[in-house]
């Protein structure tokens, strides 16, 4: 009865205590939780735009038309609207609706993600009213040929949000790198974008700090306790907060709750006692073996009839609700066994989905959307590799000393374009990539360079007269017609090519540079012709 009664009372005294620490470490939790699915969310998207955007860098025809093929992610990603900043004209809307850039213009709203940065926060980006009304998240992209400002859909950030909901007001909050609200479960706030920087979590994730504080909430009118934290990627705030009051509501739950047990067991223990003393020897034996067996996991068997003399209605009661108890104990067992398998196996799902994601995105940023290829910062890695490793071979190294490298161009490819339409253009485009493929080896690169311009490292090539043949194939497989939708399509191809050797005096940059203006040179021989580079006898070779 002592110890009963002591739990009970250590139980009342710090029932509040141990509810609001459960409280500050599930709340610091959920908010980390939060921001690191928004940092994923916001680095995916980060490299998806960048090889959207920059990708198309260095073609002669900038003019973003190739962003009609991501027509489909963005929308799927929640992109709403893309605007290119000129130095001199100003700005122009490449995606999207003109009535989706900032209300206060673009270039204004460019300068003030700029002077607003805060210095924890590694990207530029905080939520504006757009020209319709409608607040959305924008992003400042700045490459060294072009600034970018893009709208984002705050939809994926406010289902994050309202996916956080427990007790009574439980809630989460997220607000950008200025204190304005992006999420909340006011939506007149959320969609008025209300500063609430004076709220005291908000006040600190906007100096970069995560942690608990208690604070008086405007919105619900009471004191609450809430986790917060920061986005690393945009500097944004993330906060879970709950009123206080529920926390003493709760802690009186466990008071109540200790009085109860404490009752019980004082009980317990007098109806324990008394039957020891007289009848229940034998059937708290019983008791006492169906308890070890269920603990070691074992069936409990049926009660034995009692067939004493002596009746006992609460002694024959009492084994009957253990074992009914046991009943119901190993049904539950069972279930909470298929309940945790099924929610394993939902989480592999998700997991394994998760990782195919990353795995697309990682490979949109190194290959062309179209064709597949990869695209030229992957083949520049690549032939960069293979350079170094070709000027570091020993003279004793049995391996190729040589490789090469072919610029193409299609010829009369824009006429196609213009005359059928560009979706046919992109059709052809991926039959000529299978067509140049199919020419090399594996061990060979072929990336697409831009537009209708392909580029081929070679890492096989032992001499001019093996370069001339594989461009001589290369311009007979690609002026075979082609039949697309029932049109036959007739084009060629200009090449340039050159070869490379460890004593070579150009740079990888500018040995693709050479090959791009030899190709020029097929192109002024009125090409379907290739222009190869002769470093031994200072001359060309052409055909």
């Amino acid at each position: 009865m002592v110890p009963v009664l002591s739990l009970s009372l250590w139980i009342q005294s710090t029932a509040y205590i141990r509810v609001v620490e459960q409280v500050e470490d599930k709340h610091l939790l959920l908010a980390k939780h939060l921001s690191s699915t928004i940092d994923r969310h916001i680095l995916g998207l980060q490299y998806f735009l960048k090889s959207s955007l920059f990708y198309n860098h260095a073609s002669q025809e900038a003019n973003h038309s190739h962003l009609v093929a991501f027509d489909g992610s963005f929308k799927r990603l929640g992109i709403k609207n893309i605007s290119e900043i000129e130095a001199v004209k100003g700005h122009i809307t490449i995606f999207g609706d003109e009535k989706l850039n900032p209300a206060i213009g673009v270039e204004k709203a460019a300068d003030l993600m700029v002077n607003n940065k805060p210095a924890h926060a590694p990207v530029a980006s905080q939520v504006l009213m757009s020209q319709g009304g409608q607040p959305l998240l924008y992003f400042l992209f700045n490459d060294k040929n072009a600034r970018y400002i893009v709208a984002l859909s705050t939809d994926f950030i406010t289902e994050l949000q309202q996916s956080i909901q427990f007790g009574r007001a439980g809630h989460a909050a997220i607000v950008d790198a200025l204190g304005n609200v992006i999420a909340h479960p006011n939506t007149q706030w959320q969609q008025s974008i209300k500063n609430i920087s004076s709220v005291a979590p908000v006040a600190e994730m906007m100096k970069g700090n995560s942690g608990v504080s208690q604070f008086y909430s405007p919105a619900l009118h009471d004191d609450m306790i809430s986790g917060y934290t920061i986005v690393k990627e945009t500097g944004w705030g993330v906060m879970v907060p709950q009123p206080i009051s529920e926390l003493k509501a709760e802690a009186e739950n466990s008071r109540r709750n200790s009085l109860v047990i404490a009752a019980l067991g004082l009980f317990i223990a007098f109806i324990i006692a008394y039957l020891l003393t007289k009848y229940l020897s034998k059937p708290i034996k019983t008791v006492l073996d169906s308890l070890r067996d269920l603990s070691q996991g074992d069936k409990v068997s049926p009660p034995v009839k009692n067939t004493s003399i002596i009746q006992v209605k609460e002694r024959n009661e009492l084994i009957k609700r253990f074992y009914m108890s046991a009943n119901n104990l190993e049904k539950f067992q069972e279930n909470l066994a298929a309940l945790v398998e099924e929610r394993t196996s939902e989480l592999r799902e998700e997991i394994n989905e998760r990782k195919k994601i990353e795995e697309e995105m990682r490979h949109l940023a190194t290959h062309d959307f179209l064709t597949g290829l990869p695209n030229r910062a992957l083949f520049i890695d690549r032939f960069s590799d293979t350079y170094h490793a070709l000027k570091q071979k020993d003279k004793d190294d049995s391996s190729c000393k040589h490789c090469g490298l072919l610029f193409l161009d299609l010829d009369n490819f824009k006429q196609v374009n213009d005359k059928y339409s560009h979706l046919l253009g992109d059709k052809l485009l991926k039959l000529v990539t299978e067509r140049i493929v199919g020419c090399v080896t594996q061990t060979d690169t072929v990336a697409r360079q831009s537009g209708d311009e392909f580029i081929i490292l070679l890492t096989q090539v032992i001499s001019n007269d093996a370069l001339q043949q594989l461009a001589q194939k290369i311009i007979g497989t690609i002026e075979v017609p082609y039949i697309i939708d029932d049109k036959v399509i007739a084009i060629g191809v200009s090449i340039g090519g050159i070869i490379i050797d460890k004593k070579i005096a150009l740079t990888p940059e500018e040995i693709i540079q050479k090959a791009d203006i030899l190709m020029y040179e097929s192109k002024r021989k009125g090409g379907n012709s290739f222009t190869i580079y002769n470093d031994k006898k200072s001359n060309l070779v052409m055909s």
